[in-house]
């Protein structure tokens, strides 16, 4: 697997909710951050998935020397030079299948057990506009699309405090984050097991 280097990438956060969302503070002293970057910026190397078959256990232990480096993230990538996409460069398994999903899946836990991003870049399999590979085999299949993420509104409550709320028909996911100082911390609780008739 080869490897290139992508400077700084931002956290994926929601505004006012998550931790690490970036200030939009215009007296914002930017330079700090730059010399110590907060938790979800960093570097993420472009990680070419290409030119050999896939094993889970390699591509965990790569992600780990990632990450003793300091390495934040990763970006899986392909090469674009099979404008069809009928070929995966040879290697296996075939991208997007059964038994990539699995791979993919194990090198996914791996980074967030150490708190690394991952992410499959589209611009590679999609490459030059026109193929639209992505449209054919993703974007065209609802199954496979999350299309939109929206957060509820946020609620505060007081240690010992309870309350019962209402939720849309399609809520997944319901997470509870304790606030010290100010100040969301990471981690939170799970909720979503609570929801009952919305």
């Amino acid at each position: 697997m080869a490897f290139s280097a992508l400077p700084l990438n931002s956290a994926f956060a929601v505004e006012g909710i998550a931790p690490d969302w970036p200030s939009r503070d215009a007296q914002l002293d930017a330079l700090p951050g730059f010399k110590k970057p907060p938790p979800g910026y960093g570097q993420v190397p472009f990680w070419w998935w290409t030119g050999e078959d896939l094993d889970a256990d390699r591509l965990i232990w790569q992600v780990r020397e990632l990450h003793k480096k300091g390495v934040s993230g990763v970006q899986v990538n392909y090469s674009h030079q099979d404008l069809s996409m009928d070929t995966d460069e040879k290697g296996k398994p075939r991208l997007l299948s059964d038994d990539w999903w699995k791979i993919y899946s194990q090198v996914s836990e791996e980074c967030g057990k150490l708190g690394m991003g991952i992410s499959l870049s589209t611009y590679t399999l999609d490459w030059p506009n026109g193929n639209n590979w992505f449209t054919r085999n993703i974007y065209s299949k609802p199954e496979n699309n999350a299309l939109e993420l929206r957060s509820g509104k946020p609620l505060r409550l007081k240690s010992g405090e309870s309350k019962t709320i209402s939720c849309e028909p399609d809520t997944f996911a319901v997470r509870a984050y304790e606030l010290n100082d100010g100040i969301l911390q990471r981690g939170g609780m799970d909720l979503t097991a609570r929801i009952s008739n919305n």
